[in-house]
């Protein structure tokens, strides 16, 4: 590996911990396919040995997890990328290009996640990103905060609020969405440099509502973004709340109109009583003259 200067002693000491902290797998003993997961167990270990600067057998095991089915996007996406930044670390530029090839071709603006922080590395990536990318300008330094409900109900509509922070200014952002098996919908989100949104409706309940932000220079060119395609932000959405039957008819009884029409019937069939029987003193009756009492 003539040519390559691998960072100082503290950067490997930091890999070795994080082997450590994310692996289960002692260093050394072969990890066994558990339930038929061949490829995350292969991952697993390109992961453990790329953390253990042993680059070949890293080679190896990443290759094995490409080629065996049941890697999600998100996964894939990391295989290839550990994948690439072994080959550069092995001077193998070609498998190197080949491998971030592919990873660009899945997802043009991810940005890596390689534990070191290798210039190189990410020089290689900037470089090929640039050929392949036209419209990336990805900038580290622009951060895109996202401000989304972590639940909603379905038939609802949520806003959707993104904050900016560093040193460049954002001219657009969008929004976009994905709803179970739907097609991703893309969406204009309204602002200015530093803050933007917009509103999402939830769909079926039980579909997570997933979506990710792209923000752009004045060029058009992509700076950053909040959330990604393989690792999206995530809605709840909940089961819309029942609503209460609606009683179609009513007993006559409670009508206030039955009641109101019962005591001007019955008032005035006492005033014609009264005429009728004439004389000075009213007649005998359950009722006293002149008031009538509905209980």
């Amino acid at each position: 590996m003539s040519g390559f200067s691998w960072p100082a002693s503290g950067v490997a000491t930091a890999l070795l911990a994080f082997a450590a902290a994310s692996l289960a797998v002692p260093t050394g003993v072969r990890a066994q396919p558990a339930g038929g997961d061949e490829a995350r167990v292969a991952l697993s270990e390109g992961r453990r040995r790329y953390a253990d600067l042993d680059f070949d057998a890293a080679v190896e095991a990443l290759r094995r997890a490409l080629a065996a089915p049941g890697l999600s996007e998100a996964e894939r996406l990391e295989a290839l990328e550990y994948l690439g930044c072994a080959y550069v670390v092995l001077e193998r530029n070609d498998s190197a290009r080949s491998a971030f090839g592919e990873m660009l071709r899945l997802d043009p603006y991810r940005v890596l996640r390689e534990p070191t922080g290798s210039p190189r590395i990410r020089s290689f990536v900037d470089r090929l990103r640039a050929r392949l990318v036209p419209d990336a300008a990805l900038d580290e330094r622009v951060v895109v905060r996202i401000q989304a409900p972590r639940r909603m109900r379905s038939g609802e509509r949520a806003r959707v609020r993104v904050e900016i922070r560093g040193p460049l200014d954002v001219a657009s952002a969008t929004l976009t969405t994905r709803h179970g098996d739907a097609e991703a919908r893309t969406i204009p989100m309204r602002g200015d440099a530093r803050r933007f949104e917009a509103s999402v409706a939830a769909a079926r309940a039980g579909e997570d509502v997933e979506l990710w932000v792209v923000v752009r220079d004045a060029s058009g060119r992509v700076l950053a973004r909040g959330g990604e395609p393989s690792v999206p932000v995530r809605v709840e959405v909940l089961a819309a709340p029942a609503r209460p039957p609606t009683v179609e008819s009513r007993s006559i009884l409670s009508r206030w109109w039955f009641w109101a029409t019962t005591a001007a019937v019955v008032a005035s069939g006492v005033v014609v009583g009264l005429a009728v029987a004439g004389g000075d003193e009213a007649p005998d009756g359950t009722l006293s003259p002149g008031r009538v009492e509905i209980r």
